[in-house]
């Protein structure tokens, strides 16, 4: 059974339901006519494509608000450019001293911990006489 070329790009337009029941129609030696009759009947696919309504016009509010927001957007857009890359820069500037500061403190305390770690001077361990201990103990005694 050759096909001509028109029946096989309708074949390919077919959803994968048209696909299912033009292989039944060929599995039953039905006629491709009548399965294309069947698919029509099949209320389960749309074949008529309607086309979209325009949308509704604007209300002449929202037309005046979007002309008076334009033009505020209009006069201040570059100015907010400009206001948001500051921003950017600042808080770029803002981490960097924060990193910057801990390095420093980091080496600080390394330095500190450096000069702690010498040894202390040895403190003199003095211990009076017994005599200038008891002259002493007398004169605390007195007062």
């Amino acid at each position: 059974m050759a096909l001509s070329l028109q029946v096989l790009s309708t074949i390919r337009r077919l959803t994968l339901g048209a696909s299912v029941l033009f292989a039944v129609a060929i599995t039953a030696k039905v006629s491709l006519e009548t399965a294309h009759k069947d698919l029509l009947a099949d209320n389960s696919f749309d074949f008529d494509y309607v086309e979209k309504t325009p949308p509704k016009p604007k209300p002449k509010a929202a037309e005046a608000a979007d002309g008076v927001l334009g033009a505020i957007f209009d006069f201040f857009g570059p100015l907010l450019s400009y206001v948001f890359w500051a921003f950017a820069v600042a808080l770029v500037a803002w981490i960097l001293y924060h990193i910057i500061k801990e390095a420093i403190l980091i080496k600080r305390q390394k330095t500190v911990k450096a000069v702690d770690e010498e040894a202390p001077a040895p403190v003199p361990a003095y211990q009076p006489s017994a005599q200038s201990a008891n002259i002493l103990l007398a004169d605390v005694d007195a007062l």
